[in-house]
């Protein structure tokens, strides 16, 4: 099955190098042919291709592949482009040309040999990466699940940053659920929200899982320790994504309630929760970091965001005396110009101008000070 090209602005870059590098007359045959390419006067530039010379062979046979699936001929498409020199092409138009799908009408052995090719030659990171994810893809949309996957293996080795191994990662759980291989589907996930969470925050890879084993798989089931269940907790409310982290912090606490780091489960998941303008939650879990672990480090945030919640919920008087518990206490600097700053705004709402213009100003020379 073919699939059309979908990145236009990087064909012409990738036909402007392409022109560039031939020696060509800015007059040619060739750069006329180019220019109706892109008035889309597709006739006019096969015929004006006719008239360049074999010693131009890969620009033009690139070119023509192109025109021919504009015009919706694939198999003329792939008859031009099974006569282009992999050899002869500039290493750093590879990345381009897959990404930009033109390998749509080539055949497997035509792949194959563009990836070997790759594995001999020193080229970049980013090029390697796309080769290998876009030759992936090719297997994919053949329904060549092992093919795919191993593309997908090799791109997920090329460790340029978390984003590109996620995304192959993302690939290899749908190869892997179309070849039934569910424990594997399993791995690769595990491995995609340990390198970014956010590629599946709806979580829709897992109900596919789910679906596809007829079982309750829950994403805690992935981590078989406290630990890597903990950091997996901590990378979720870093990348801010809230509301996995409070569902993981609550599976967290049902499950290893002794955890050494407890305290900063029920902090972060209380944080979550007034990020997410659940406040009642937020209270609940400030509320007991105070009561349990009030020497832990913990406890001053737990305090300080108690008194953002309440406010937030237009709970003044509770929020208030809290505000001016964490102002009166001596020793510790910490929240103390915030909680004169939202001190200002509880007398300001309830209408207190003797009350609030005290604490502003103390707010604004702490403030300086800082």
């Amino acid at each position: 099955m073919i699939f059309f090209l979908k990145k236009l602005g990087f064909l012409i870059a990738l036909l402007s190098l392409l022109s560039m590098a031939s020696p060509l007359s800015a007059n040619s045959d060739y750069d006329e042919a180019l220019l109706r390419y892109y008035q889309s006067d597709y006739t006019g530039a096969l015929t004006s291709l006719e008239k360049v010379t074999d010693s131009h062979s890969n620009p033009k046979q690139l070119l023509s592949s192109l025109i021919y699936l504009k015009q919706n001929k694939p198999q003329e498409a792939q008859a031009a482009f099974s006569k282009v020199d992999i050899a002869a092409l500039n290493i750093d138009n590879y990345g381009d040309l897959i990404s930009l799908q033109l390998f749509n009408t080539a055949s497997d052995e035509v792949l194959e040999s563009v990836i070997k090719r790759l594995e001999t030659m020193p080229t970049k990171k980013m090029i390697t990466y796309k080769v290998y994810l876009e030759a992936g893809n090719q297997y994919f949309h053949r329904e060549d699940w092992k093919k795919a996957e191993a593309q997908y293996l090799k791109a997920s080795k090329q460790t340029l940053d978390s984003g590109t191994a996620a995304n192959a990662n993302f690939h290899l759980v749908l190869v892997a659920i179309n070849q039934k291989e569910f424990s594997h589907a399993l791995s690769y996930y595990k491995n995609l929200m340990l390198s970014a969470p956010q590629m599946d925050s709806g979580l829709s890879l897992l109900k596919q899982i789910q679906e596809a084993t007829s079982t309750n798989i829950k994403l805690s089931d992935l981590f078989s320790t406290p630990e890597s269940h903990l950091n997996f907790f901590r990378l979720l409310y870093d990348r801010e994504l809230y509301e996995l982290a409070k569902s993981q912090g609550r599976v967290l606490i049902s499950k290893y309630p002794h955890l050494y780091s407890i305290p900063e489960v029920y902090t972060k998941v209380g944080m979550a929760a007034f990020l997410t303008s659940d406040y009642r939650q937020a209270l609940d879990m400030f509320d007991f970091v105070m009561v349990h672990f009030p020497e832990t480090p913990w406890a001053g945030k737990s305090k300080f965001y108690s008194a953002r919640s309440y406010h937030k919920l237009n709970q003044l008087k509770e929020a208030k005396e809290i505000y001016v518990s964490i102002i009166d206490h001596t020793g510790s600097k910490e929240f103390v110009a915030e909680s004169y700053y939202y001190l200002y705004w509880v007398f300001l709402a309830q209408d207190n101008e003797k009350g609030y213009t005290p604490y502003f100003m103390e707010f604004r020379k702490r403030f300086t000070e800082n």
